[in-house]
């Protein structure tokens, strides 16, 4: 482990990287996305009083929490999608794939051909 991940209330993102790098799965673009994605999720989790959680903490009143602040921010429901695909990734590598919904619907970014330009 990095010492600079010795801080306790950044310790989800330091787990997050650290689990990108252990498992650098796909071309190089979807890792570094995949990376920055998660790591934006951990800063967000963060602004919303989440302190000192690890990784393998995670459940789904955080998705939850997550996807409201994504649909308050009108976040895009292709955006939310490609979010959730990476929040899937990150749950099977934890050893939790039941912790996000399988199906967008569960979060309101179902594909409905709106957001297609």
């Amino acid at each position: 482990m990095n010492r600079e991940c010795k801080k306790p209330p950044r310790q989800l993102e330091c787990d997050l990287r650290d689990i990108c790098r252990r498992n650098p799965q796909g071309p190089y673009a979807t890792q570094i996305d995949r990376q920055c994605t998660l790591l934006l999720c951990a800063r967000q989790l963060f602004e919303k009083g989440v302190r000192g959680k690890l990784a393998v903490n995670l459940n789904d009143t955080d998705i939850r929490v997550l996807v409201t602040d994504w649909h308050e921010q009108e976040i895009t429901a292709a955006t939310i999608r490609n979010r959730l695909s990476y929040l899937r990734w990150l749950a099977r590598k934890i050893g939790k794939p039941q912790l996000i919904a399988q199906s967008n619907r569960a979060y309101g970014a179902e594909r409905d051909g709106s957001d297609r330009k």
